[in-house]
Parts: C-alpha cells; structure tokens; sequence
C-alpha cells in the first residue's frame, strides 16, 4: 500500500474525521467478532491480538469480554492516540507482518484487510508466520479480506463526502478502483480535497485470494477454515460479496 506521508498527516491529524468514517463498522466488526466466539470457541476468549488495530475501538469493545487484550500497529501516532483514549488497553508498534511478541492468543484479530497489503510472497509468508507464531492449539484466527467474486473487471468512479461530527471539518475523496482480474491486484487511487490544503493523492495496491486460496495459505501455516462468510451478519450465501469473514483454528 503507498500512502503519502502527506496524506497520512493531513488524515491523521483530524482524529475526529478517523472516528467519525470509521465508527459504525467498527461496531459491526466488533459484534462480528462476538458472534464468531460463541459459534467457534469453546469459551470466550482470555486473551485477543489484534494485528493492525487502529485506533482500538473494536479492542477497547473486546476489553469489556476479556482483560488481556494486545493492539499492534506501524502507525507511531495511531498509537499514541490509542493508548491516550484506552490507557487500560496495551497497544504496541511494530512491523505487522513481522513483529513477535512473547505471548501466544486464545484469539488472533486481522481486520481491515491486513492479509490483502502482501503483495508479495515472501510478504504473505512473513504475514502468516506472525499469525501462527502467537498463536495456540485452539486459537481462532478472525480474518477480513477483499473478495474478488465481488469485483468487477472494468473502472469504477465513485465519490464518498467525509465530515465529522463536530462539523469542523469537511473532505471528500473521490476514488477509482481498477481490478486487474488476471492478476489478482485491485489498484485504488484516490484524490483527497481538505479544506486550506492543496488536493492530495494516494495510491494503494491490494492482492486478491479466492476463499479456496485463503483455505490454502491458511492450512499451509496450521489454521483450519471453521467458517467463511461475505457480510458481517455471518449469513450464509453464495460469497459474492466484495469481502470475506474468514473464522478458522489453529491446529499447529
């Protein structure tokens, strides 16, 4: 993925923008997760790691389930503000397809794509290790990943407004995504108008994984698909759908 530390700056600098795009899918999210504990663990978990966590609302959401929670992120200012606004919660930096802490997870978190910015194999091989690196015979790996049955092969234009909710703040970004079908990569480019600043643009590159791919790379590194879905609502379907919620244990 290249974002332009400009961007990421400008972004970043407008928490209240972060949280206000963000904060109802990850409330989804969050009840995803709780929903794929009472289906594929035994117990609710004791311990969660979650692996690029953000600003740690859906971790924060977690703490009130289990005490032991981890956030791991390469973002330095994502995490500064995440330790300021949940100071009982640990969140780390680190490289998250390479980092190793001396802990293992009863559950593993990797949202948001995490597995789809690998572009390379040696980058998914690294990604992978660090999963099962942390993790324990039982652990529950919860995966989101762009699906590519649900794109499309020709250009797309769309335009998304931003605003907070203080009304201070005011963007809009204006995307176009390229599916690269024989290639499996999704190009997004994205040009962003901030108020007082001059138009900034972003370039970002994701590799897609068919649900038998995922099975695949899963299986190779000791994780069992226990359940796949394309909607958070964990709804069976056909998965066409433009993501995929993968739930899969580890058997070492």
């Amino acid at each position: 993925m290249l974002v332009t530390e400009e961007l990421d700056r400008a972004l970043h600098s407008q928490i209240e923008l972060h949280e206000h795009i963000y904060s109802a899918l990850d409330l989804e999210l969050t009840k995803m997760c709780q929903q794929m504990f009472l289906r594929y663990s035994p117990h609710f978990p004791t311990s969660i790691l979650d692996i690029r966590c953000g600003l740690g609302r859906e971790l924060n959401a977690l703490s009130r389930i289990c005490s032991n929670c981890v956030g791991i992120d390469d973002r330095l200012q994502v995490v500064r503000y995440a330790r300021f606004r949940y100071p009982n919660l640990k969140f780390k930096v680190g490289d998250t397809s390479s980092f190793r802490l001396q802990q293992r997870f009863d559950a593993i978190l990797s949202l948001r794509w995490v597995i789809n910015y690998q572009l390379t194999e040696r980058d998914l091989d690294k990604t992978l290790q660090t999963y099962a690196s942390h993790a324990t015979p039982g652990t529950l790996l919860i995966l989101e990943a762009l699906n590519p049955e649900g794109y499309k092969a020709e250009n797309r234009l769309s335009k998304k407004p931003l605003k907070s909710v203080t009304e201070k703040f005011y963007g809009q970004a204006i995307a176009k995504s390229i599916f690269r079908q024989r290639k499996h990569f999704l190009d997004r480019q994205r040009i962003w108008n901030l108020p007082g600043q001059a138009a900034i643009e972003d370039y970002c590159r994701y590799r897609f994984f068919s649900s038998k791919e995922l099975e695949i790379i899963l299986s190779k590194n000791g994780f069992q698909i226990a359940g796949m879905f394309d909607n958070r609502d964990l709804d069976y379907s056909d998965l066409s759908g433009t993501e995929l919620y993968v739930a899969a244990i580890f058997h070492g």
